[in-house]
């Protein structure tokens, strides 16, 4: 896979963490895309970013690139939903979310 193809499918893959995290958190996606702090939004962006480098693998740097922000946000927004995993209602829906994910991402060509 070249370089070129890889960055589209990491693209694509950081869409669908997106957007599956959008919707846990009934958020819309232009503010997943933005920088408000309101309603839920940052905790659903936090999740995409976990969803996406743990799902799929993709490195931080990259999904630093991909979002606009600075790796130390990707770092970070890993790190808030690591802790948040304490507990079950929580760690349950990213479970769900983790399952979800993978299953789209194998079924991608």
């Amino acid at each position: 896979m070249t370089s070129e193809n890889r960055r589209g499918a990491q693209a694509r893959f950081v869409g669908l963490a997106e957007a599956m995290a959008a919707e846990a958190f009934g958020v819309n996606m232009i503010e997943m895309r933005t920088r408000t702090r309101r309603h839920r939004a940052p905790e659903a962006r936090q999740v995409a970013i976990y969803l996406a480098h743990t799902v799929c693998g993709i490195s931080l740097r990259a999904l630093s690139r991909f979002l606009g922000r600075h790796p130390s946000t990707a770092i970070h927004a890993c790190r808030q939903v690591e802790a948040k995993r304490d507990g079950a209602e929580f760690d349950r829906a990213l479970d769900r979310m983790e399952r979800q994910l993978r299953r789209a991402v194998e079924a991608r060509p």
